[in-house]
């Protein structure tokens, strides 16, 4: 049983490893490519998008599923 519990451990450490690597490339490609010299005016064109923001909640969403459901049959399997 210890091992399995060891196992998913580190499934989920490594699965954040990468979510965490991801999510700050993007920041600093963001930082890099969008940052604004002194006096430069902002771009008026830049706007809020609705499907990026349903894309990352699906995308959340479904990190939690993937991560939920292997420890819910871990735990199952402690109880018996």
């Amino acid at each position: 049983m210890s091992r399995d519990i060891d196992a998913l451990h580190l499934e989920a450490f490594w699965m954040c490893v990468v979510i965490a690597m991801i999510v700050f490339g993007a920041m600093i490609y963001s930082l890099i490519k969008l940052r604004q010299s002194p006096g430069k005016a902002a771009d008026p064109n830049m706007l809020h998008s609705t499907k990026i923001d349903v894309l990352w909640t699906l995308v959340s969403v479904l990190i939690v599923v993937v991560v939920t459901i292997p420890v819910a049959e871990l735990i199952l399997k402690m109880e018996h």
